[in-house]
């Protein structure tokens, strides 16, 4: 038979082995879905700012896109910070905030590529279209100035009076 004290140290003793093994196994998931998510805003800003590059490239503004992408790198940075001071909760939120503001702003920058890019495609279209009605232009008003100068040439040419040199022997 057990005495009552050591069933209560007994007792204790479990009660303490298993809040260790249920806190031992949360804090494994919490590392766990700290890193999943931190993983994943950190290929989100990657991505992001891969598409920021590319619709500069495009000749896109991306001035406000740059600001928000790096708004989005210092949240990820704090969440790591948190993490890494205990705070995961607050950790937790600032990386799926830093994960939203990533996303928006791939997104944004996605559309904003696609503009640029139509808008280069139209200014080209506009440019071929005057250059090709510039020629034609030109080469009927080089036309009709061809005729004008023939016509003046011919006339010129018929009112002229040949010149017999008095001193010339006849052939």
């Amino acid at each position: 038979m057990v005495k009552p004290r050591h069933a209560v140290l007994i007792a204790a003793c479990a009660a303490t082995l298993l809040l260790s093994t249920v806190s031992f196994c949360f804090s494994i998931d919490v590392h766990e879905a700290f890193h999943d998510v931190f993983s994943e805003t950190e290929d989100a800003v990657g991505l992001a700012f891969r598409a920021v590059s590319e619709a500069e490239t495009a000749g896109a503004n991306v001035s406000s896109l740059l600001f928000r992408l790096n708004e989005a790198a210092g949240l990820l940075s704090r969440a790591e910070m948190l993490y890494d001071l205990g705070d995961h909760e607050a950790a937790l939120a600032a990386a799926n905030r830093s994960l939203t503001i990533a996303n928006s702003v791939r997104d944004e920058a996605l559309i904003l590529r696609r503009l640029a890019d139509e808008e280069k495609s139209r200014a080209f279209q506009f440019s071929l279209a005057f250059s090709i009605l510039g020629s034609a232009a030109f080469l009927i008003s080089l036309f009709f100035v061809w005729r004008w100068f023939r016509g003046f040439y011919i006339r010129r040419i018929m009112n002229l009076k040949p010149e017999v040199a008095s001193n010339a022997e006849p052939r």
